[in-house]
């Protein structure tokens, strides 16, 4: 089960709205920035929140790193899927070259459910067919067009999947480690922000200044998120709606943590109506399961009407433990 991570999104509204309000707090600051200096606010502090907000936005949005991710993903399903058609193919021709002998037949490595293998387990078993080919290749004769350059051709398709698979895990890794960045950036952003805007609240109140007291003010609620812990038992294959309790609504950041997710586990969540997969990759949440324990995205839907689904992509049955949800 994936080791659970620590960083947790200390703001309950949006991205947007984070660096919004900062933009519009570093107005009212620089405009009472000679009375608020004696109150630990110098134009040095103004200008490192500017600072911060620059950080913060210098970490990327999570709809870019999910788009690239999708690409590398769409890029290995279509090597993973010429692969297996060809062993598939080679599986025909093997039992058509030696029909009674299962052991010959069993070098290439061919038997079995190759179509629920993952696409690391069918290079695996590819690379062993590979050999077999190699070694017996001469014997096809020429009926079954089997030849040096088909055993070359065969081992690119090997190649093309390991580097579209490495790829992948690359653009998912990228992924995980922007949103881990941008969830410490954002924090410190939001903590300054509150900190700035307590001492404008706190000046303006004493000075009775209604309009310039309420321009420090967050609109938003900063109390902790509710919580909802979901767990799912997931057959392969299978899509499920994960039933949240928690109120949200448009312009609501979601967080998800403890996924409890194992290594080879592969996962999508996306936001919908129904079940189908969204058209678009904006409502996808999760592309692969196996390489994040921790996710956070704006849930940007005007209606309360939205839903959030999982499928387990996995060919072997899969406990979505202890979902934590935080709207």
């Amino acid at each position: 089960m994936a080791n659970k991570r620590d960083v947790i999104r200390a703001y309950r509204f949006s991205d947007g709205f984070l660096t919004t309000r900062c933009d519009t707090l570093i107005v009212s600051l620089t405009r009472d920035q000679g009375a608020l200096n004696q109150y630990g606010v110098p134009m040095t502090r103004i200008t490192g929140l500017q600072t911060l907000i620059n950080n913060f936005l210098n970490v990327g949005f999570d709809q870019t790193f999910m788009s690239q991710a999708m690409g590398k993903r769409q890029i290995r399903d279509t090597k993973q899927a010429d692969l297996f058609k060809e062993m598939k193919n080679l599986r025909t021709k093997v039992e058509g070259k030696w029909p009674t002998d299962a052991a010959l037949q069993g070098e290439f490595n061919l038997g079995g459910s190759i179509s629920q293998l993952d696409a690391v387990e069918l290079k695996i078993h590819a690379e062993v067919t590979l050999d077999a080919l190699a070694a017996h290749q001469a014997e096809f004769g020429v009926p079954y067009a089997i030849d040096a350059a088909y055993v070359t051709a065969f081992g690119q398709k090997i190649t093309d999947l390991n580097n579209a698979t490495k790829d992948y895990n690359v653009a998912a890794n990228l992924r995980k480690t922007k949103t881990v960045a941008r969830i410490l950036a954002g924090n410190i952003l939001y903590h300054e922000m509150l900190a700035l805007c307590a001492i404008g609240q706190n000046y303006w109140e004493d000075n009775a200044n209604t309009e310039f007291y309420n321009e420090y003010v967050l609109n938003e609620s900063t109390t902790p998120p509710p919580v909802q812990n979901i767990d799912e038992n997931l057959n392969p294959q299978e899509v499920k709606e994960l039933v949240i309790t928690v109120p949200y609504n448009a312009n609501t950041s979601l967080l998800m943590s403890n996924l409890g997710i194992d290594a080879g586990d592969d996962l999508t969540f996306w936001f919908g109506t129904d079940i189908a997969l969204p058209p678009t990759p904006e409502a996808l949440l999760l592309i692969h399961g196996a390489t994040e324990n921790h996710i956070a995205g704006d849930i940007n839907y005007d209606t309360t009407n939205i839903k959030l689904f999982v499928k387990n992509n996995s060919a072997t049955n899969i406990v979505t433990a202890h979902v934590v949800v935080n709207a």
